[in-house]
């Protein structure tokens, strides 16, 4: 190939149109990708929440199974 009378040499590389189609593949997995993360997430803060409720109820239980057993409660609710 011949630029104003010198011989251009091509260069081991990527063209600019291949990188542009690389970048675009990326972005459409990135795409995909990026909604399933956040239902992952969200599930996951779901499963914490609902762990940390039954180890409160769990800790209230043994409380006053505990109170009972002492005879300090005698299972009277609280209204």
């Amino acid at each position: 190939m011949k630029i104003y009378g010198r011989v251009m040499k091509r260069t081991q590389g990527f063209s600019l149109f291949e990188m542009v189609i690389v970048i675009a593949v990326v972005g459409i997995l990135a795409a995909a990708a990026i909604p399933s993360y956040f239902n992952v997430k969200d599930g996951a803060k779901e499963a914490i929440i609902l762990n940390t409720l039954q180890s409160v109820i769990t800790a209230n239980s043994s409380t006053l199974g505990e109170a009972l057993l002492e005879g300090k409660d005698d299972g009277r609710q609280i209204a």
